[in-house]
């Protein structure tokens, strides 16, 4: 978890609920397959702090997500930045 990943794709699905929100994003590779990848933020009230809402991603939009993938190799980011569909980069964990 020291190396960020970052991965950009179509939303499919925003859980906003605690424990943490989580995103549910398809990648379409190189070649052409679509991989489903999951990017988790920190408790609800965190996020608010840092601009985010229930309405702040819906599926069909597309992201880019940075963070750190578990150490596992899962397909599981938690999220450190996020570039929205619009151009606005909101932050979770990372610092200015």
């Amino acid at each position: 978890m020291n190396v960020p990943v970052t991965v950009q794709g179509t939303v499919t699905d925003f859980d906003w609920s605690n424990p943490h929100p989580m995103m549910t994003i398809d990648v379409t590779l190189d070649d052409g397959t679509v991989e489903e990848w999951q990017i988790g933020g920190p408790a609800l009230n965190r996020m608010e702090a840092r601009g985010w809402g229930a309405d702040t991603v819906k599926p069909g939009d597309t992201i880019t997500g940075t963070g750190f993938q578990f150490l596992d190799g899962s397909k599981i980011i938690r999220l450190e930045r996020v570039m929205l569909g619009d151009g606005r980069e909101l932050l979770v964990y990372a610092r200015e």
